[in-house]
């Protein structure tokens, strides 16, 4: 191509660009990277952008610079501009954080030159007033609200009208003439604030003058804006300034707010939401740096040194997670991967699905495909299943997979095809596509996931100064209303809730108050009053959104609703009023995370001493929570806040001394991510634009393989064959399957673990909570309780080996079949009163029996001469370390009209329970509870009647060590021949990790153990077993 054709199109090009608005401008650029755009927006916006620079900074080579590194930033983070045509107040930002890095940048390296004298004098050179103004002007205006930024920087910085104003923002006149007062007023505020006593209107005289002064632009290189990653952008882009450009080169890379977390792996950098960008507010120094690779190694080699002693598997979960997220930031991805599969052990070893959820989404958000979907194939809950693949749509959805993520969720059972489609529906609106998202937010069947999701897409609109928000609210409005909010569900009220907040974010206080006021469940009115605060303080309405928080009635959720205003506040410079009102916040970690932002809010301001004092008194009053063990979340958390802001305000080293010297090695695992998120500058996790290449294999596609993991298991047992008795099987009562929460039935099985028959399945409403088989083994007495909540009853029932039923007596608990199985003992519990009865089976005929209260008949001895009762230990009682004070219980028999007791067990301390005889009668097994030095530790005891004390079989948690607080479940029972006692254990890891139910059959003249995994073989949970 020769020098004219080239130069013809150049000049065609570049006068097609000149009638274009900025959004299509930047769109050309970021999609096709065309020049002659770009240099469309800098003739456009350069003279304020320039203006701006030479406002904040003396020196016109370091203007000239900012001015440079404001339009590379455009030229890497376009993209992130979020509506593309807020080009221009977007500019503003950039050019003002710039420049104010640059100018301590510049102080700091002439402070190396000179004498520390000679230095703080340059540092603070002598400006006039006008060029302090000019500061402090420009400062204040990057802190606006977008929409009142927006009509300002147009209208007052760069001189355009009114009308060019509004077709270039998409808004009406009026609107622009209303924000730009409002902003106007806002900026004149905030300039008193500051100590600069000048009205709206001599605010806007000012700025008139400035417009203009900047004309003679030095146009960007775009030749070094061509590479795709902003690491080789910036090596190439800065070279060429005849050494300016170090300084430059500085200030980029201690980070500018914009640029989020630059990676040579990727190309495209990641959209940043509006909304976040929008919330998060002006950006610290270091924003959006990766560290480097040394240091973020070092970090996680610190975390991973945690790890073994810290003792909760769940715990170790969220770790890893946490460490994956950052190293990823760190553009670490093989690093974050490697930890994600160490994720996955410990999500296995905890035994949680819903952590194995949380692990599956993110190894599919790192393209671990395989791994995620054999984590959702190994998941025995179908709802639990469903509920994984729902996430995994969600991930691929946030990294811009709507495509697949819509496919996925196609496959999955409600509540979570809902969700899924809910979220992917969101993704649209943060990645500006609002009619993409309203279209696919209103074909989602569950009306509660249908309103969030336009309550979302509505909040997205506000933010990017959409005129549609009000429309899209008002639908989301009539949604919402045709959902109940006085039923046994959160839906009602809880997206009520969220609309309040959005209502409040668009200045319509008054309906966002009315709505709340109509949210009776709690917590959910408080949660409202907290979104409509939290809005208020975004809008800069500080009085009123503490006259709301004072509305909140629960601690926690007033707390945050200070933490917003106290935030708000503090970006205003108000920060002895910050501080008073943090002061005043009543949850403790909230009030420690304000008076962190407080804190960090003075060292930005580099009032150090000042800082200093708020950080030292934080780490007092941590070290105090810290001591109480109900508090050690709060401390937890608070000290990950106070090592974040440390290390932001350039302590990082003062924050890692403190961390290390720390004991608990949780407390030190989270210090260390607040010190590494610090470093980054808390940059929030940002979407990508597509997701990453997976590890599926040519002509495999994930959808497909992911509905594969969701077929259901093979679990459900066969329908009993006909028997004319149940001896010989092992019965089990009230079994569940397949993670369902209601409905439980009677199965029976082969002691060996085989052969599983359904025997009984009375209905999904129903739960068996009892059963006891009947000594010839030709029936089963049940216990049923029919409904839920109030509407619920309890029923004893009687089935026949042969298949008939009938029921026995309305109300109470089977306990034990007399031995010649003409009656029953029966349990009617009210609170922790018993009332114990003799059924006659024939005639439902009943005898109370003259027990005390607080008794408990257990067994009924094969002889028929003794009934076992749990009863209480008088005047013993055990003060447990964590659960208070219970009185201890022993195991007595009585005759069976209930006197004549006699003690069987006692003494200090233990507490013995759940008893059944042997077959013959000669013994009797049971478990036993001691506490000693403030632990408790569980038994199984077996005792000979005839010939002397107890003798332990075994102890659970040395039968499963490494276990939380293992105990058995209920009553023993014995095999037929009396040789074995059996317990059923619902084993949990952790404490927070379901039961999964085993039987431990213990040999009673050896003490030999053996295990047999229900839980594996399909059960989620047996309420009570019995063998003849």
């Amino acid at each position: 191509m020769n020098v004219m054709t080239r130069d013809v199109q150049t000049l065609f090009r570049t006068g097609i660009s000149a009638g274009l608005d900025d959004g299509t401008l930047l769109g050309r650029f970021v999609e096709s990277r065309d020049e002659s755009a770009f240099e469309q927006l800098v003739r456009r916006h350069g003279p304020m952008v320039l203006a701006v620079c030479r406002r904040i900074l003396a020196n016109e080579h370091d203007a000239e610079e900012a001015f440079q590194a404001a339009f590379l930033v455009l030229a890497l983070r376009g993209a992130s501009v979020i509506p593309r045509g807020s080009v221009g107040h977007w500019l503003h930002g950039v050019a003002t954080r710039t420049a104010l890095k640059l100018r301590v940048a510049s102080a700091r390296r002439r402070a190396r030159e000179r004498s520390a004298a000679v230095a703080i004098d340059a540092a603070v050179a002598p400006w006039d007033d006008r060029r302090e103004l000019a500061g402090l002007l420009d400062e204040e205006l990057a802190r606006l609200p977008a929409r009142y930024r927006a009509a300002v920087v147009l209208c007052d910085l760069e001189g355009q009208s009114r009308s060019q104003a509004a077709s270039r923002l998409g808004w009406a006149e009026g609107t622009v003439a209303s924000r730009l007062a409002r902003g106007r007023k806002l900026l004149a505020g905030r300039l008193t604030r500051r100590g600069v006593a000048i009205s709206a209107g001599g605010l806007a005289a000012w700025l008139a003058g400035e417009v203009g002064a900047s004309t003679l632009i030095p146009m960007p290189r775009l030749a070094a804006l061509r590479p795709p990653t902003a690491s080789y952008a910036l090596a190439a882009g800065v070279g060429g300034m005849a050494g300016r450009g170090l300084v430059l080169v500085a200030v980029l890379a201690a980070g500018l707010g914009v640029l989020g977390t630059a990676s040579a792996s990727r190309g495209t950098p990641p959209v940043r939401p509006a909304a976040a960008r929008d919330a998060a507010g002006p950006p610290p120094a270091n924003a959006g740096m990766p560290l480097p690779a040394d240091m973020s190694k070092g970090l996680s080699e610190e975390v991973i040194a945690q790890l073994p002693a810290i003792e909760e598997p769940e715990e170790r979960v969220w770790i890893l997670l946490k460490l994956a997220i950052l190293q990823e930031k760190a553009a670490r991805l093989d690093d974050a991967r490697a930890t994600l599969l160490r994720a996955v052990a410990a999500a296995d070893e905890a035994e949680i699905d819903h952590r194995r959820i949380d692990v599956a989404a993110a190894c599919a958000r790192l393209g671990l495909h395989r791994r995620a979907v054999s984590i959702v194939a190994r998941i025995r809950s179908r709802d639990n299943r469903h509920q994984a693949a729902g996430a995994i749509a969600e991930a691929l959805a946030g990294d811009g997979g709507i495509a697949i993520a819509d496919r996925i969720a196609g496959g999955l059972d409600e509540p979570w095809k809902s969700q899924a489609l809910r979220i992917a529906a969101e993704k649209q609106a943060d990645r500006t596509d609002i009619r993409g998202a309203l279209a696919a937010a209103r074909a989602i069947p569950e009306a509660y996931s249908r309103a969030v999701a336009l309550t979302r897409i509505a909040a997205a609109e506000l933010h990017r100064n959409g005129v549609d928000a009000a429309e899209i609210l008002k639908e989301a409005r009539k949604v919402a209303a045709a959902i109940p909010v006085d039923g046994s569900g959160d839906g009602g009220p809880s997206v009520r809730a969220e609309l309040a907040g959005v209502l409040a974010s668009s200045g319509s206080v008054a309906d966002a108050k009315e709505l709340a006021s109509g949210i009776a469940r709690a917590p959910w009115g408080d949660i409202a009053r907290k979104n409509i605060a939290a809005a208020q303080a975004g809008r800069d309405e500080t009085d009123e959104a503490l006259e709301t928080a004072g509305r909140i009635g629960d601690a926690s959720w007033k707390g945050e609703a200070l933490l917003s205003v106290v935030a708000a506040v503090a970006r205003k410079g108000e920060l002895a009023r910050a501080r008073s009102i943090a002061d005043t916040i009543p949850d403790e970690l909230c009030r420690l995370r304000a008076l962190v932002d407080v804190a960090r809010a003075h060292a930005q301001a580099r009032r150090t001493r000042e800082a200093d004092d708020l950080f030292q008194l934080v780490r007092r009053q941590i070290t105090v929570v810290r001591g109480d063990r109900r508090s050690v979340g709060t401390a937890t958390a608070a000290t990950a806040s106070l090592a974040s802001a440390l290390a932001e305000s350039g302590e990082s080293d003062v924050a890692l001394r403190w961390i290390r010297d720390e004991k608990a090695p949780l407390v030190r695992a989270w210090g260390l991510f607040g010190v590494w998120e610090g470093l980054m500058g808390r940059t929030p996790e940002v979407p990508r634009s597509a997701p990453l290449p997976g590890d599926l294999g040519p002509g495999e596609d994930l959808a497909v393989a992911v509905a594969g993991a969701l077929a259901p298991n093979p679990t459900t047992p066969a329908a009993r064959k006909p028997s004319p008795s149940f001896r010989g099987k092992l019965i089990l009562f009230g079994t569940i399957r397949d993670g369902r929460t209601s409905g439980s039935t009677i199965e029976q099985m082969d002691p060996g673990g085989t052969g599983f028959e359904t025997v009984l399945r009375p209905g999904d409403e129903s739960t068996i909570n009892s059963g006891r088989e009947s000594p010839d083994g030709t029936r089963l007495a049940y216990n049923v309780a029919r409904g839920r909540g109030d509407a619920s009853r309890e029923e004893i029932w009687l089935l026949t080996a042969a298949g008939d039923r009938r029921m026995l007596a309305a109300g109470g608990q089977v306990a034990a079949w007399s031995p010649d199985g003409t009656q029953l003992a029966v349990i009617r519990a009210k609170g922790r009163e018993s009332r114990n009865v003799i059924l006659d089976v024939a005639s439902g005929r009943e005898t109370p029996l003259p027990l005390p209260a607080s008794d408990v008949v257990w067994d009924w001895s094969p002889a028929g001469t003794s009934l076992a009762v749990m009863g209480a230990n008088p005047g013993r009682s055990f003060e447990h370390p964590t659960k208070g004070t219970y009185p201890l219980r022993q195991i007595d028999l009585f005759r069976p009209d209930g006197t004549g007791r006699i003690p069987l067990t006692s003494g200090p301390p233990l507490d013995s329970i759940a008893a059944r005889f042997s077959p013959d009668g000669g013994r009797i097994a049971y478990e036993e509870r001691r506490h000693v030095d403030g632990r408790v530790r569980h038994f199984a005891v077996v005792r000979d009647l005839a010939e002397g004390p107890p003798r332990d079989l075994f102890e659970f948690n040395q039968v499963y060590p490494g276990y939380a607080d293992l105990r058995a479940h209920g009553q023993p029972c014995w095999s037929p021949d009396g040789g074995s006692a059996v317990w059923i254990v619902p084993r949990k890891r952790t404490p927070s990790s379901p039961r999964h139910p085993e039987l431990v059959f213990a040999r009673v003249a050896t003490g030999k153990v053996d295990r047999l995994d229900l839980y594996d073989r399909g059960l989620d949970w047996v309420q009570a077993i019995d063998w003849r």
